[in-house]
């Protein structure tokens, strides 16, 4: 099965119809969530830690800075339980579980040092939204460079999308992307999201290279049906 996936990705072709599916994030997946996460967002983390790409594979605090939790918005795309795939989505009554972690503060000034660690810390506050009152926050959106352009983003974002308008007290979805950033806005613009305003930042470009950012949103249409995907697993 694994060789016939291969296969379709080589010709070119949707995975969606034969391979793919959407399930919970649990903790067998969490290294591998981490590692597309580490790479979807490597020019953000290496400009927070002034590693190169080589220097941050490796590196051991990395384990702590990317903090994959367990939660219901969290999904997996898989194939074959390969985790191919990956997007948490939040809302304004998720717990917030996001603290100060002084193990990581230790393990980031061990290895990084004392500046470093500032903007470690830094970046983490500058990379965390409030969630503002009814909406759907798409927290991070993930997919292994071998398999993008085969309709996982599309599949990922389809859950999130249901999810919200599963809930009678959302009104809309959110999103932040970087305006270099012109593949994802693209991707995000097919799928209904427009641009509510952008934001300049000294301070971001400063830490995370990033001056401009985007924030995005789709407003829900409680009548408006998605069809339930095949690939969702609840469980």
């Amino acid at each position: 099965m694994i060789q016939a996936c291969i296969e379709i990705v080589m010709r070119g072709e949707s995975l969606v119809d034969s391979c793919l599916k959407v399930r919970k994030l649990d903790q067998r997946d969490v290294p591998k969530a981490r590692l597309l996460i580490e790479n979807a967002f490597s020019d953000k983390f290496c400009s927070m830690t002034s590693l190169d790409r080589e220097q941050l594979n490796s590196s051991l605090a990395m384990e702590k800075v990317i903090d994959v939790q367990l939660h219901e918005g969290h999904r997996v795309a898989v194939i074959e339980d390969n985790v191919v795939g990956i997007i948490s989505v939040k809302n304004w009554k998720s717990p917030n579980t996001k603290s100060l972690n002084v193990e990581l503060l230790k393990t980031v000034s061990s290895e990084y040092g004392f500046l470093r660690m500032l903007s470690v810390l830094l970046g983490l506050i500058l990379l965390d939204e409030s969630i503002a009152k009814g909406h759907y926050y798409i927290e991070h959106i993930a997919i292994d460079e071998t398999f993008r352009g085969k309709g996982i983003g599309n599949e990922l974002m389809a859950f999130a999308e249901l999810t919200a308008i599963g809930d009678s007290d959302a009104t809309k979805l959110t999103l932040t992307v970087a305006r270099s950033n012109v593949r994802a806005i693209s991707f995000y613009e097919q799928r209904g999201y427009t641009v509510d305003y952008i934001e300049k930042s000294l301070m971001s470009k400063a830490v995370l290279g990033i001056k401009h950012w985007l924030y995005m949103s789709k407003r829900l249409i409680k009548d408006n049906k998605i069809k339930q995907s095949r690939h969702f697993n609840p469980d």
